[in-house]
């Protein structure tokens, strides 16, 4: 069952129906195409073909946008499942409370449309834990942080949430004004932080793609540069923004929570 309220279609339900759905569809455009080729001019025995040919591929498109619809709507499920995972509440009295209150509607509005297309499943859990956050909170600022965070965490990946977890941890290579590396920084701003290279190490499933990930996190207010700007080092060393470790907190806190 793709969720446990039966206002909601089910995979038994979805598999009797679907089929004959999609074959309706194919059947609908093959005609409609006949027609339309008639009309122009073409012989029966040629639109017979092209429509026969084009029938199909309108049946096995209505079985993919049924089956996108079929996703997201599980996709949402555990989402809200992981909401109130940690919480004394359903999902319906999460809902009601959460929809009576202007801002936290806002976040429920962008948490949603966030998680309906995260293909991650970390991603979809720790949208969940940063709505989770907001929408339990008394606080405003709370709130608008969570927002923030869910706006954030949208635009990335699986991949990007690895190297967040990284950064969470404390870099065994530590860096002098120069940027080589040293057993203690000279420098304040190059305590704790992180290369492109050391990150790959860390992760080698990252190695590929580190550059573009540290990039997009940098533009997000993730991460933060000092040794370009104040110690005009040719080499980026990351550490986490305070944003970014509001976000890689939502992180932690799942896997804390999972028994991670």
């Amino acid at each position: 069952m793709l969720v446990r309220n039966n206002r909601y279609v089910t995979e038994e339900t979805e598999s009797r129906k679907g089929p004959a759905i999609d074959r309706t569809v194919g059947n609908l455009v093959n005609s409609s195409v006949a027609v339309a080729l008639l009309q122009g001019g073409l012989s029966p025995d040629a639109a017979a073909a092209v429509a026969g040919a084009i029938g199909p591929m309108a049946e096995e498109l209505s079985y993919s946008l049924r089956r996108r619809t079929v996703l997201r709507s599980a996709r949402l499920q555990r989402f809200f499942e992981y909401s109130v995972r940690d919480q004394s509440t359903t999902i319906e009295q999460m809902l009601q409370e959460v929809t009576r209150d202007d801002l936290k509607a806002e976040l429920l509005f962008r948490a949603i449309e966030a998680a309906k297309d995260s293909i991650s499943e970390i991603k979809l859990q720790v949208l969940a834990r940063a709505f989770a956050t907001g929408a339990f909170a008394a606080d405003e600022a709370v709130v608008d942080q969570s927002i923030l965070i869910v706006e954030a965490i949208s635009q990335l990946e699986a991949h990007h949430l690895r190297v967040l977890n990284i950064l969470c941890g404390e870099s065994t290579t530590h860096f002098d004004s120069s940027g080589a590396p040293v057993e203690e920084p000279v420098a304040s701003e190059l305590r704790n932080c992180w290369s492109d290279e050391q990150i790959a190490q860390a992760d080698p499933g990252v190695a590929a793609v580190v550059n573009a990930l540290t990039a997009r996190l940098n533009n997000l207010g993730m991460l933060h540069d000092d040794s370009r700007s104040r110690l005009g080092i040719d080499v980026a060393l990351w550490r986490l923004t305070v944003f970014g470790q509001a976000c890689a907190n939502e992180l932690h806190r799942l896997g804390t929570q999972s028994g991670g």
